[in-house]
């Protein structure tokens, strides 16, 4: 059940659980997520761009790292404000590293890794403190938590130079401001709002979702509140908080700013209309299986050559392969097993609706972030958007599955072991997923 706001006693107990355990889990999950950057240290990745997932490694990774007048050139930051929040930080990792390191290169590369596994490894803990505060048990917390930490995504985007994983420390971040409720601090929720806009434009609309499920609630909790003005004077001060950091970079960063507001505001109607667009004809029966369960277990890393016959051994990317859902086989048993879980976090959910305004919130973000970027993803990008939607996916079945288990307390031990066994085979497919990558750039690298 969810936490009392109101009793002391089990907030300093939770106090206590979330500063042990969360330090722990933070150290393991650093370490887990920056050893996939000794993997891929030496591959063409920081060369390369459209390599994995056709994502703009080379080019993230030379606008963290170059001098400041070349800064933005690659066109990272150009409508959003991430260089300006991020550059600084892996300029002074850089310089912090650079006497131990074998030359300039590798500290720079080391630095960006170490920031993207800071990043993963904080918004894992943050989830276990999210479904901590909302009344979940410790251990299926720390599994949940670990659930998020193993995934796909998060093993990906914590060890490839790019801003996805930046985004879902935000995402997260807002969600679990919002399970705290009134035991969070005043700035907790707009920070992470503010931070989640700097990261990416795209991310302003996930927060007022969020914005808005927060305000109804606290309009339903407390008499004297009125959503509507404070919803609305707290969004239009995010606008112009972000569209200052826009200018701030573009002024320390001249390259960074290739697009002024109005150029962002019609690149970004025009997306809008390009997703309602291909909504209908998009594969949502694929979509879903990648928001739900590719996202989460690895599937089998290929090399797909999407290039034109002039440009033959010059294009060749990392891409998941489309397989069938119901084979036989390894993987698919732990798919089946996540999809138990699913199960049972959908069954518990209506429950967990109807006390944390966190499960509405989450579930609306979903449905949005899968209809965005769903209709979006191109050929050869599939799970390149995932980012969106994992945090979201794992809050909503942790969450769910708490309230079940408060139901049906004869599952709790049959469900920890499984919980339990899912995450250590995950923990394993994801380190397997990891190599594969590396082998699938090494002779692509061979090849040319």
């Amino acid at each position: 059940m969810p936490i009392p706001e109101n009793d002391p006693k089990l907030t300093a107990k939770l106090h206590r659980r979330w500063r042990g355990m969360g330090a722990l889990i933070f150290a393991v999950f650093y370490s887990f997520l920056f050893s996939g950057h000794f993997d891929l240290l030496k591959t063409t990745i920081y060369l390369k761009d459209h390599v994995v997932l056709a994502t703009d490694t080379a080019a993230v990774f030379a606008d963290l790292t170059a001098p400041i007048a070349d800064a933005g050139t690659h066109g990272t930051g150009a409508a959003s404000s991430f260089l300006l929040v991020h550059r600084p930080l892996v300029s002074v990792l850089t310089l912090a590293l650079t006497p131990g390191s074998d030359n300039e290169l590798a500290a720079k590369k080391h630095a960006v890794a170490m920031l993207q596994a800071f990043a993963g490894a904080l918004m894992v803990v943050l989830l276990y403190h999210l479904l901590l505060w909302s009344g979940v048990n410790t251990w299926n917390a720390v599994f949940f938590a670990a659930v998020l930490g193993c995934s796909t995504t998060t093993t990906i985007f914590a060890a490839i130079p790019q801003t996805q994983i930046f985004s879902m420390l935000g995402l997260t971040a807002m969600l679990t401001a919002m399970a705290r409720g009134k035991r969070a601090a005043w700035w907790e929720f707009s920070g992470a709002a503010l931070y989640c806009v700097l990261c990416s434009h795209w991310n302003f609309i996930p927060v007022t979702i969020l914005a808005i499920v927060r305000g109804v609630w606290r309009w339903r909790t407390t008499d004297s509140y009125k959503p509507l003005p404070s919803i609305f004077g707290s969004l239009s001060l995010l606008v112009l908080v972000a569209l200052g950091g826009m200018k701030l970079q573009g002024w320390i960063y001249p390259h960074s700013s290739q697009m002024d507001y109005k150029a962002v505001a019609a690149s970004s109607w025009s997306t809008l209309h390009q997703a309602r667009a291909r909504a209908s004809s998009t594969p949502w029966l694929v979509r879903t299986q990648d928001a739900f369960f590719t996202n989460i277990f690895a599937p089998t890393a290929t090399m797909l050559d999407d290039s034109t016959a002039k440009e033959r051994q010059t294009r060749r990317t990392i891409s998941l392969v489309d397989e069938e859902w119901f084979v036989l086989d390894f993987r698919h048993v732990f798919w089946a097993a996540w999809l138990i879980l699913v199960l049972l976090g959908l069954t518990g959910l209506h429950t967990a609706a109807e006390h944390a305004g966190v499960a509405t919130g989450a579930l609306l973000m979903l449905g949005w972030q899968v209809f965005f970027y769903g209709a979006l993803e191109n050929h050869g990008q599939r799970l390149l958007h995932s980012f969106a939607w994992t945090p979201a996916v794992v809050t909503i079945v942790g969450l769910g599955c708490g309230r079940c288990l408060e139901k049906f307390k004869s599952l709790t031990v049959p469900v920890g072991l499984l919980l339990l066994a899912f995450v250590i085979m995950q923990g394993t497919r994801s380190y397997q997923f990891m190599a594969e990558i590396t082998n699938q750039l090494r002779i692509s690298a061979g090849i040319h």
